[in-house]
């Protein structure tokens, strides 16, 4: 790097009108700054290293937009700032507009070279002919899956768990009382509650109670539809 080949004063007065025209503008700090550095390089060697606080003297500008201002150089890429030690003093690379132009390229080059990578093939088939094909997502799926899972599984442990109580209970002339009563025991067997059951339409109870007295249905499978019933507009809910 310190042995780069400097720019001559032709290249020097194109670089610096470049960075006078190009847009976004540079600021006032930052072309001072650049002119300095320009001024600065050697002649022989390319090597450019002045200090922070010379600049700072030579442009009568504070240290903080000195620095700024350099900052703002390397950010456009106006310049390179290196250090050959630890302890060596700033270096500083001044592209020349060739070497601009360079840099130009290269960068379209790469972004050409991003775009096409991120291209996706056309698809054979129109997305609207697999619609029917497409499975919803699997979050979705396994939630509904498993919650169907524990509504038959609450079913008939139900049934397994109650079904001696309510048959012993059931008689000819079973009286609506008493046949509510069998239902919220079911309820609070399954694990809904009493109110679970004040929840569903009263005609919806009244219709499965003249069910069972007619005989067309038992005690037990009353229970199950209602508790069915109540399922559904839990979900719908």
């Amino acid at each position: 790097m310190t042995n780069r080949k400097p720019l001559g004063l032709v290249d020097k007065w194109q670089t610096l009108q470049h960075w006078v025209c190009v847009y976004p503008r540079l600021t006032r700090s930052a072309l001072l700054v650049l002119a300095r550095l320009l001024d600065r390089q050697n002649p022989k060697t390319g090597r450019c290293d002045p200090s922070a606080i010379g600049i700072k003297e030579e442009t009568h500008q504070c240290e903080r937009s000195v620095r700024g201002a350099i900052k703002e150089l390397v950010k456009r890429g106006a310049i390179i700032r290196y250090q050959a030690s630890k302890r060596a003093r700033n270096q500083y690379v001044i592209f020349s507009i060739v070497e601009l132009a360079e840099q130009r390229k290269l960068m379209e080059l790469k972004a050409q070279r991003n775009r096409q990578m991120n291209l996706q093939p056309i698809a054979e088939t129109p997305a609207g002919i697999c619609r029917k094909n497409m499975q919803r997502t699997a979050p979705e799926t396994i939630k509904e899956t498993k919650k169907k899972k524990e509504n038959a599984e609450k079913q008939t442990g139900m049934c397994r768990a109650v079904q001696k109580i309510l048959n012993s209970n059931a008689k000819p002339e079973l009286k609506f009382e008493e046949f509510e009563k069998m239902m919220g025991k079911a309820f609070n067997q399954e694990g809904s509650g009493y109110m679970a059951l004040m929840e569903l339409p009263l005609d919806l109870i009244e219709e499965t109670y003249d069910e069972v007295r007619a005989g067309k249905m038992s005690i037990t499978k009353a229970a199950a539809k209602l508790l069915s019933q109540y399922h559904e507009l839990d979900t719908s809910a």
